[in-house]
């Protein structure tokens, strides 16, 4: 392993509402503001919600976790 890796971290998002999955991640959105590599991977069927999940919806409380991170 690369010398600084601190490991992964896994969400399973199939139970969880866009705050909640914000939530889990927000450190993480840290991480990468403070200039640390990070990455957000989304993985599952077609029509499974990744692009939901990461975008959201019109709605304030449908923001995914893109927008959620700006605003933080």
């Amino acid at each position: 392993l690369k010398e600084g890796f601190t490991g992964a971290m896994c969400v399973c998002v199939c139970m969880l509402r866009l705050p909640q999955v914000f939530d889990s991640v927000c450190e993480l959105v840290q991480s990468a503001l403070d200039g640390y590599h990070v990455c957000l991977f989304s993985y599952g069927q077609t029509g499974a919600g990744k692009t939901y999940t990461m975008s959201g919806g019109p709605t304030p409380e449908q923001q995914g976790i893109m927008p959620r991170a700006v605003q933080q």
